[in-house]
């Protein structure tokens, strides 16, 4: 409540009321002193006792009850009862404001005088509405109090909801990251172990024909005919895995007639590791291809059905 509502809560009249708390501003101590001290002035109010009818009196009253009243002499009207709850106002405004907070609608007019309240009653009465001003302003502190935490709550749940979500995708890279280098070592054991397998042939067939001329019988008669082994396989096209200096791979098809510069120009067209000088190398068997080796062909290197090339960027080395 406002300071001029809790005084005409108190009684005071609202010209008076309205004349203190332009005098006292806002303090409440001071508006009550300047009452205390004006209340022998005379009231500009309209309400005057025995002066005003009540708008609340009671519209049926029993007609001989108005006819008695009105042969009695007049009483003299001292003060506004509420009906409904017994409680004496000195005046209409009062009267009016304790209306407009209870709800009470049945009021009459009374011949008894409010006593006035002492200044100890009404020191008593400004310490319990300071007392409740206190109160409402800790009650509305202790709320805005509570919303700044909820607020710092809420942003801190926020920013945690945030940097979890940024650690799932790190995670979650991390984890594409692993999965494609295992592929990758993966391709590797595969185009290594096909690497093998082939040097494995190759050596059998060696073997296979050395043996065979050895078990030729020397013989000045007509050599025997000499079973020919079935010939190798023929393969058109072969699959070369290249793998960059960034450890990055690429996979391609050539023809088995290509030269082994054909491949090498296409290295240099689509890598995507720079454009760091490097040389053509295998790890199985190891070797290193140089100038004179960009005119043979991928079936004359021995880089066919597949095979692994490597660049090797060591600047010591000239660069074919």
């Amino acid at each position: 409540m406002s300071i001029a509502e809790d005084l005409k809560e108190m009684g005071f009249a609202s010209d008076k009321v309205e004349q203190a708390v332009r005098a006292a501003g806002d303090s409440l101590e001071q508006a009550m002193e300047w009452i205390l001290a004006h209340q022998d002035e005379p009231s500009t109010s309209a309400a005057t006792a025995g002066a005003v009818a009540t708008p609340f009196a009671a519209e049926e009253k029993d007609k001989a009850q108005e006819e008695s009243a009105a042969e009695a002499p007049a009483a003299e009207v001292r003060s506004m009862r509420c009906d409904d709850c017994q409680k004496l106002f000195p005046n209409e405004d009062a009267l009016v404001f304790h209306a407009s907070k209870t709800g009470h609608s049945n009021f009459s007019e009374s011949t008894e005088q409010v006593k006035p309240k002492s200044p100890e009653e009404v020191k008593a009465q400004l310490a319990a509405l300071e007392a409740k001003i206190k109160e409402n302003r800790r009650i509305r502190e202790e709320k805005e109090r509570q919303e700044a935490l909820d607020r710092e709550k809420n942003r801190r749940t926020h920013g945690k909801e945030i940097v979890e979500l940024r650690q799932k995708f790190k995670d979650d890279e991390m984890k594409r990251e692993v999965e494609a280098r295992r592929r990758e070592k993966e391709a590797d054991a595969l185009a290594r172990k096909r690497v093998l397998e082939q040097i494995e042939r190759d050596r059998e067939e060696r073997r296979q024909r050395q043996a065979g001329a050895a078990a030729a019988p020397k013989s000045t008669a007509a050599p025997a005919p000499i079973a020919v082994s079935a010939p190798a396989k023929e393969y058109a096209e072969t699959r070369i895995q290249i793998r960059l200096t960034d450890g990055k791979i690429m996979n391609q098809s050539f023809r088995a007639e290509d030269s082994l510069a054909i491949v090498r120009c296409y290295i240099i067209t689509n890598r995507t590791d720079g454009d760091v000088p490097f040389q053509l190398m295998t790890s199985f068997p190891k070797k290193v291809y140089g100038e004179e080796d960009m005119s043979k062909t991928l079936k004359d290197l021995k880089l066919v059905p597949s095979a692994v090339l490597i660049l090797n960027k060591s600047e010591s080395v000239q660069a074919y």
